[in-house]
């Protein structure tokens, strides 16, 4: 969640400012103040990721505020606003290292949104240009079990991309990891983010029990936040950094475990069975088109899954089977009851038996 506070000597241009932010999921106002000092007080008490301010303010002005935050590191962000459209103030503002520059005449609420994410983007670049600075370092210690988490999230894509921004999920799951003490988020081998949980000598013996602590902590914070649910795919034990990619592809590969369990939020890469073989899958083809037929498809279907579960075959084995076993039952059938041998051969040329 990214805490902002407003600060504007004009009651109703504070009002207009937070109305305008109400419909955002991952913001959260934190509070608004009409003078300067009172807003530098509370900043020093309370951790704020931006600072919405108006430029001109009696006592200490835009600029001078700005100065002080910059000085105590006292925001990660700044965008002031302005009633001037003068080169002046903006040059003055951009030296100081502000974020973002709008004139009030042009705020509404898309500009405001495109403000705000820019500078939240700026923020999500600094942390992980520190996270990659310090990270390298932490995760050199061999003497530390580690074991990679991969997080998924459950629902509709599309309204994810609309509300739950990525950059949210990132501050979100960075904070949290950070707060305490899990380990470390990456963002490395053109994959998802995900994380490399550490657990230091002391907790050797039963790391497994803290990091089912951690998920849950996850878990609940994202549904807190979020509304939404999520889960994790969980890699096995190791402690050499060259072991990561392989790690994360186990750890893909548990979150995949899903397709059997929705109820569960943790899946362990070592309840897989890792050998080659798998249940072998043959559907009836001779009823499936009679009364009856596709019962008894159904019936097989849920005896294979069930099988491959309690096997624990990786799911992406198990689709693969699948997909071979359906083309050949389809097959069949389209031989069985068609007589256009032209329609079978292309039909057949585009799918894959093997």
């Amino acid at each position: 969640m990214v805490k902002v506070i407003i600060v504007d000597d004009e009651i109703l241009a504070r009002i207009g400012i937070q109305s305008l932010l109400e419909h955002r999921k991952d913001i959260s106002v934190e509070g608004n103040f009409g003078m300067p000092q009172d807003a530098i007080d509370f900043l020093r008490k309370h951790e704020i990721d931006i600072v919405i301010t108006d430029i001109e303010m009696p006592e200490i002005n835009g600029l001078e505020f700005t100065r002080m935050i910059q000085e105590e590191h006292l925001a990660q962000g700044i965008i002031i606003l302005s009633c001037y459209d003068s080169f002046e103030y903006a040059q003055k503002a951009i030296s100081l290292g502000i974020d973002s520059y709008l004139l009030k005449c042009d705020i509404s609420q898309e500009n405001l949104d495109r403000e705000l994410d820019g500078v939240i983007e700026k923020i999500s670049r600094k942390q992980r240009r520190t996270l990659n600075l310090t990270t390298e370092k932490e995760l050199e210690d061999d003497n530390k079990t580690k074991v990679i988490g991969v997080m998924k999230m459950t629902g509709d894509k599309e309204e994810d991309q609309g509300i739950l921004h990525e950059r949210m999920v990132l501050l979100l799951l960075e904070e949290i990891i950070a707060k305490y003490h899990m380990g470390c988020l990456l963002e490395s081998y053109k994959r998802s983010p995900f994380i490399v949980f550490q657990f230091s000598e002391k907790n050797q013996e039963n790391w497994k029990d803290l990091l089912k602590e951690y998920v849950e902590i996850i878990v609940q914070n994202f549904f807190l936040y979020t509304n939404k649910k999520v889960y994790m795919g969980i890699s096995s034990a190791f402690s050499d950094l060259q072991e990561i990619p392989e790690r994360y592809r186990q750890a893909e590969e548990a979150s995949e475990m899903r397709f059997y369990d929705e109820e569960s939020s943790t899946f362990w890469a070592e309840d897989i069975c890792w050998k080659a073989h798998v249940p072998g899958m043959m559907f009836s083809d001779e009823s499936l088109l009679d009364e009856g037929g596709m019962e008894i498809f159904c019936q097989e279907l849920s005896a294979y899954l069930q099988q491959c579960f309690s096997e624990r075959v990786s799911v992406k084995t198990v689709k693969e089977n699948l997909n071979r076993s359906v083309n050949m039952l389809i097959y069949s059938v389209l031989k069985a009851y068609i007589r256009d041998k032209e329609t079978i051969q292309e039909w057949s040329s585009n799918v894959s038996f093997y």
